[in-house]
């Protein structure tokens, strides 16, 4: 399993993460042009090696009818079972309708949903167990402090335990030692991914 994480290579060659462009390219009509390519990429990527491809989308892309189609387009023609759709909690629970007819969508074609950062927001349990995501990402706020505190770790504990009862698996974020992942597999975790997994580079 993968996660598609946008990058640009500046006029220097310098590789810029999205924290550098994002927020300015989402004002623009460069940014529906920015995930239709990403998607693009991510869907020739799976099918080319087999693996399961995660992609994330914000309201804006939800709300863009242009992205909305293609997506369902794509996914129609070369079908989605190695397709996850990442939205963030606070973004799922604001636009709840939205993203629920979204991923109503999607899975017609074998893609699921992942609701990410979970955790960083205040969290509308109802709500999330009616949108009835695939995965639920714990968000780093959480994660990264699993191992030293008593209180997160139940919490971590208890979320895990209420994904798996409403037939969702947990990923863990952040995942930066050892020690943060013999702990947060122990607590039942289903998948982890950051820098004790491996850290970001070109699919081969």
């Amino acid at each position: 399993k993968y996660e598609a994480l946008v990058r640009l290579h500046d006029r220097n060659g310098q590789i810029l993460c999205p924290g550098a462009f994002l927020d300015i390219i989402k004002p623009t009509a460069h940014y529906g042009r920015l995930t239709r390519r990403v998607f693009d990429l991510a869907l020739e990527a799976a099918r080319r090696t087999g693996s399961q491809i995660s992609v994330n989308l914000s309201a804006i892309d939800l709300a863009d009818g242009e992205t909305y189609a293609y997506l369902l387009e794509r996914l129609e023609q070369h079908e989605g079972e190695r397709l996850t759709f990442e939205i963030t909690e606070s973004e799922a629970i604001k636009d709840f309708a939205r993203v629920r007819a979204f991923t109503e969508d999607i899975r017609r074609y074998g893609a699921q949903l992942a609701v990410d950062d979970f955790g960083s927001g205040y969290s509308n349990l109802a709500t999330l167990v009616e949108l009835s995501p695939d995965y639920l990402k714990l968000d780093g706020s959480l994660v990264t402090k699993v191992v030293r505190e008593d209180k997160v770790r139940r919490v971590v504990a208890a979320v895990v335990h209420f994904a798996h009862e409403t037939e969702m698996q947990v990923v863990a974020e952040f995942v930066s030692t050892p020690e943060l992942a013999r702990c947060l597999t122990e607590l039942g975790v289903d998948f982890l991914q950051g820098y004790a997994v491996g850290k970001p580079v070109p699919l081969p």
